[in-house]
């Protein structure tokens, strides 16, 4: 045991040693290092065991050689490095292991191959565990050991079964549980035999529990003893369960009153054959108020800004009230538009025709960390905004409300429940409203405009199998959010829908630092009545509306202008066809708005590589992607599509990696002309604020207000002229997912 600890220590100060030292003059540079031979251990996880490493193909380049580390040939640690290999095949199950070694020189270059020669491994021919006869709940504590009967036999595994066997124990109200291992192996034969001696001592119960509160600047803490143990939620009497108590622990972190949480067993209080136990529960606080203030830029909003004032112990019981307030638009937005922003910020900024004001939340959040002893988290949140998604609308709110309950748990699964009531109105393109809601006249538009109440009932729900919740580099990651409105919640009586989103992403590693990640997103919006997609007489807030395109969906398109779309022109032309004079906009002679619609179907598709850069590689991050989807409105009950109606563009894109996150900059490749859209012209209010359709081909008689005749969808923009024009930048905070 001890050879393996030593071992273990001796290979990362080695590591450290070759990534400090500098290559001289006369060294020869590690070109490539390999494997061969290998047969049940992967070249990663043997490359990941010695100091040998090859250079970046950035060293061989003379210009960039100095932003990179040259990796050159010791010819000690290189004698290590076999050492190594060998140790780590016999101490997983292969004592006939044997490594040798390829060197080719080329100049002041070699590459390197390592020749394993695996021979045949040691295998499980007995697994005993004794001992469990009477311990209660035994029934699953054999199930899924890391080692089994017939596998390769590895000491690693059997203490990793050592491990999972205790962890269960403590899981099922025994505490003071050990676990014994003997092993016997015969090399000849090269089979082994294995024993767990389970030591179970008695099942026990909490006999107290005794809270210790220590203050930020030392002291007695401000929290009373008995507010934390009631959300820590464990008391006298329940059955020592480990999971129990590190569920707690969380719990009592969750609030961010605490900067220190233990809980220990007290064996020193009574008998260690005695069957309750007296856990004392240690918490440091940390400081009561925190203050926090960021400011950003992003290709949409220009310049932004957030703060936040937080009081960790508002009426004491460690309840949370958080103060926040963020303002986007700066600088393109009034009233905090100036001139000079003109050279700062985006010209997509100043193409939003609904973006012209700026956007703002200011909202006051109340935070309960129990709720009527159920161990879930109420949240409480009264806000005030403005946002605007980009040309497509701007909603204002003046007041609102969210609750939210978390975590409540199904089959396993975290969910969260939610309730929203809003009164606000949305601002959005006459054309819209005509071509989405009929509502063609002006009357009507401003009616739909006016502050309505929309009441939503949410419930979401996301389970994780990956190795970590944010740049994840392994695992699966999946995600149902459901939404509900109708006149039983609150809303008014036109505005009924049910909205699905289903989001699924999956990560696998792919070489040293490499990681592969695709990603599935399909949502639908149906009527409350059934699952009929855009049901007659059924009013779907713009807000609500699925939309696609941009920096975290498809990102060759403009932030929602994948999918439906109206044109919004600024001039036409008067046609005259069979003597009557129509209106009818030309591509090419007049300029055009894309008005995004949105849809009540939704599907994305994603899949990008990540790998460091090989220049500054600990802050840089290089990628590249495709993206495919499609935004769709559809009627009836089918969900069916071909899949010429997808859209896809490639790309790649540049991450910094900073402590607050990836700051993002994509590049996406868009081939496609826009499609085929009705075209309108919004006469100016001051001149009356009519609607006219102006589609080539119509036939409605000039002046005719749109909605009175059908509105062909034969406005079609000119494509993109040369390579560069078919580009789409993006810049945002974070990963696409």
């Amino acid at each position: 045991m001890a050879c393996v600890v030593g071992a273990g220590v001796m290979a990362p100060r080695a590591a450290r040693a070759q990534d400090a030292t500098a290559c001289e003059s006369a060294s020869e540079r590690v070109r490539q290092v390999t494997f061969s031979g290998n047969n049940s251990i992967t070249d990663e996880e043997l490359a990941s065991r010695i100091v040998t490493t090859p250079m970046s193909w950035v060293a061989r380049v003379p210009l960039l050689r100095s932003f990179a580390s040259e990796r050159c040939l010791d010819a000690r640690q290189f004698a290590g490095d076999v050492l190594r290999l060998q140790f780590y095949y016999r101490t997983h199950g292969f004592p006939q292991a044997t490594v040798d070694t390829a060197v080719r020189h080329d100049g002041r270059e070699v590459s390197i191959r390592f020749l394993v020669a695996e021979g045949l491994p040691i295998l499980v021919d007995s697994l005993v565990v004794s001992g469990i006869a009477g311990v209660s709940g035994n029934a699953r504590l054999m199930d899924d050991l890391p080692i089994k009967r017939g596998g390769i036999f590895e000491e690693s595994l059997i203490n990793a079964a050592r491990d999972s066997l205790l962890r269960r124990l403590r899981n099922i109200g025994y505490p003071r549980a050990d676990v014994l291992r003997n092993y016997e192996v015969n090399r000849a034969k090269r089979s082994a035999t294995i024993e767990l001696a389970v030591v179970p001592g008695p099942r026990t119960r909490i006999g107290e529990v005794v809270v210790e509160i220590e203050g930020d600047k030392g002291g007695v803490g401000r929290t009373r003893p008995e507010d934390v143990r009631h959300i820590f939620g464990v008391a006298a009497g329940d059955l020592y369960v480990e999971r129990d108590l590190v569920a707690g622990q969380r719990r009592i972190y969750a609030t961010e009153a605490f900067r220190q949480v233990r809980v220990e067993l007290d064996s020193g209080a009574a008998h260690r054959n005695d069957s309750t136990a007296r856990l004392v529960l240690k918490a440091t606080e940390a400081e009561r108020y925190a203050a926090s203030l960021g400011a950003g830029w992003g290709t949409i909003d220009c310049f932004r800004t957030q703060g936040t004032l937080t009081d960790y112990n508002f009426l004491g019981g460690a309840r949370r009230v958080e103060l926040t307030g963020r303002v986007s638009r700066i600088g393109v937005g009034e009233p905090a538009k100036w001139s000079g922003a003109n050279s700062l910020c985006h010209p997509d900024a100043y193409a939003d025709q609904y973006g012209d004001t700026l956007n703002y939340y200011v909202g006051v959040s109340f935070r309960q960390p129990v709720l009527f002893g159920l161990r879930t988290v109420p949240v409480i949140t009264v806000y005030s905004e403005q946002r605007s998604e980009y040309n497509a609308y701007r909603r204002v709110t003046p007041i609102g409300l969210n609750v939210s309950v978390s975590p409540l748990e199904l089959w396993g699964v975290p969910l969260s429940v939610g309730y929203s009531l809003e009164f606000g109105r949305t601002v959005a393109s006459p054309a819209f409203f005509c071509v989405v809601n009929q509502l063609c006249e002006a009357a009507d538009r401003e009616n739909a405009q006016r502050e309505q109440r929309v009441a939503v009932v949410s419930l979401s729900a996301v389970k994780e199998w990956a190795n970590r919740p944010v740049a994840a580099s392994r695992g699966i990651t999946a995600r149902f959010d459901f939404r509900h409105a109708s006149p039983t919640f609150g809303s008014e009586t036109s505005i009924r829908f049910n909205k699905l989103v289903l989001d699924f992403s999956a990560f696998q590693r792919m070489g040293e630092t490499g990681v592969l990640a695709a990603r599935l997103r399909v949502g639908g919006i149906f009527d409350t009545r059934g699952f009929n997609l855009g049901s007659e007489g059924q009013f779907i807030p713009i807000q609500e509306r699925l939309f696609a395109g941009g920096p975290t969906t498809v990102r060759g398109f403009r932030p929602n202008e994948l999918g439906p779309a109206v044109y919004r022109t600024f001039n036409y032309d008067s046609v005259i066809v069979a003597g009557v004079t129509t209106y009818q906009a030309t591509p090419g002679r007049t300029r055009e708005i894309v008005v995004p619609v949105g849809g009540n179907t939704m599907v994305v598709a994603n899949l990008e590589y990540r790998v460091r850069s090989p220049v500054f590689g600990r802050l840089l991050q290089l990628s590249a992607f495709t993206d495919v989807g499609n935004v769709w409105n559809r009627s009836g009950t089918s969900l069916g599509f071909d899949a010429s109606e997808l859209r896809w563009t490639p790309g790649v894109g540049l991450r910094v990696l900073t402590a607050f996150g990836a700051f993002r900059f994509d590049l996406g490749y868009n081939w496609y002309q826009r499609s085929a859209g009705p075209a309108y012209y919004d006469k100016p209010l001051a001149q009356g604020g009519e609607l006219y359709c102006v589609s080539p081909g119509n036939t409605a008689p000039g002046g005719t207000p749109a909605g009175t005749f059908p509105c062909p969808s034969t406005y079609r923009p000119l494509p993109p002229g040369d390579f560069w024009s078919r580009l789409t930048p993006s810049i945002s905070i974070g990963q696409a997912f």
